[in-house]
């Protein structure tokens, strides 16, 4: 078996116990392993907060579809717009005895920068991103069933039905789902918070109307 030649055992040795200190070091806490995070909080004065609760019941679901290559999406006044839409939005649910969630979908290609353009806006509940208009979020709210139009920015409102489907295992399912307004473009959801986002009349879980 042949070994080193003897200009290499040296350096060999050198880089060996660096190795060694440096794992010895780290396993005893002497070195921090550096972790990666995203901050959701760039943008300081943001009010809403996810319930981090999934419940069974009426649901309503405020859902966000932008782009990082969007200019429209990156308008400065956006996030703060949708924030102050989220917080009017998760009030009326609660007026209409339903759970409020908000969901942030990313028309973006790279995760990394779908991430980076939805950490703009605040907390989301739920958030999706990658492959561009192939993404599932886009492809269930925008192209399949519903016919929406392909552009960013938009907000759509969905009412739905959260149903615990069997009583022994924890297991979930969506039922009822309507898609009850659609904003497409900056001026459009605009308008629409300085109408104080009106809501169509809302369903009862058992299908009645409920009062204005």
């Amino acid at each position: 078996m042949m070994g080193l030649p003897h200009r290499y055992i040296i350096p060999f040795s050198i880089a060996l116990v660096v190795f060694v200190l440096g794992f010895l070091a780290t396993y005893m806490g002497l070195v921090k392993i550096p972790s990666v995070s995203v901050d959701w909080n760039k943008e300081s004065g943001f009010s809403y907060q996810p319930s981090r609760v999934a419940n069974d019941g009426a649901e309503i679901a405020l859902i966000y579809i932008g782009s990082s290559g969007c200019a429209f999406s990156n308008e400065s006044g956006l996030p703060h717009r949708l924030d102050r839409i989220k917080v009017l939005l998760q009030a009326k649910a609660a007026a209409q005895d339903r759970s409020f969630v908000t969901v942030g979908i990313a028309e973006d290609r790279s995760v990394k920068d779908g991430l980076s353009h939805l950490s703009k806006f605040g907390y989301f509940d739920e958030i999706m991103t990658g492959r561009g208009w192939l993404n599932e979020g886009i492809i269930k709210y925008v192209w399949k069933g519903s016919y929406g139009e392909p552009a960013t920015p938009q907000l759509i409102v969905i009412d739905r039905l959260i149903t615990e489907a069997s009583s022994e295992h924890l297991r979930y399912d969506m039922r009822d789902e309507e898609i009850i307004v659609r904003k497409v473009g900056v001026g459009a959801i605009n308008r629409w918070l300085e109408m104080g986002t009106p809501l169509p009349r809302l369903r009862t879980v058992l299908g009645r109307n409920v009062p204005d």
